[in-house]
């Protein structure tokens, strides 16, 4: 007999688990139901089609994989260190989820791509508030770099998406760019 309840949460599980182990084309709300042992009007309820479920699997993705762990990486007195060290984590986590998720992108319906830009924002949002937190933490900087041009929050962004960027293209380090950021935090 099906189980009569289940919550959001178990059923992101459950698709997570899907798509990890038996890749995006696998998940359907159908598969998701079958395996979760429950009615497909269980996972309805919650969720309104495949693209909403696999929504909340890449946002779930982002907050407790690549944002929470990069969270931990606070301890650093230096910004380039904690960068260095971010890169490692996140490298080893997009060579593992990139292929997972670069085919949903290019499927996906512009109302559905609206909403994975406004969460992309909210994630990007995090990342530099995160970075800049280290930033801030750095005791080696020179600080009379900045100015009202050049702030701390520019090239925090700046640097950001150049660190996004290298994860992207599936680049092997960041050393450039931790030079970069070395002749300008500390020279």
């Amino acid at each position: 007999m099906k189980k009569s309840t289940i919550s959001k949460q178990a059923l992101i599980d459950v698709a997570r688990h899907i798509v990890f182990t038996d890749g995006l084309d696998a998940l359907s709300i159908r598969r998701v139901a079958k395996d979760a042992d429950v009615s497909v009007g269980s996972v309805y309820n919650y969720f309104e089609s495949k693209n909403d479920l696999t929504i909340e699997v890449i946002n779930e993705f982002w907050d407790k994989v690549m944002i929470g762990d990069l969270g931990k990486l606070n301890h650093y007195n230096r910004y380039t260190t904690m960068l260095k060290e971010s890169f490692v984590k996140a490298s080893y986590h997009a060579r593992i989820y990139h292929s997972i998720f670069i085919g949903y992108y290019r499927t996906i319906s512009e109302d559905d791509r609206k909403r994975t830009i406004e969460t992309h924002h909210r994630n990007l949002k995090a990342i530099e508030d995160i970075f800049r937190q280290a930033l801030d933490a750095d005791v080696y900087q020179n600080s009379s770099i900045w100015n009202d041009n050049f702030t701390r929050e520019k090239f925090n962004a700046f640097v950001v998406r150049n660190f996004l960027e290298s994860l992207r293209h599936g680049d092997e380090d960041i050393d450039f760019l931790l030079e970069l950021i070395s002749h300008t935090l500390y020279k």
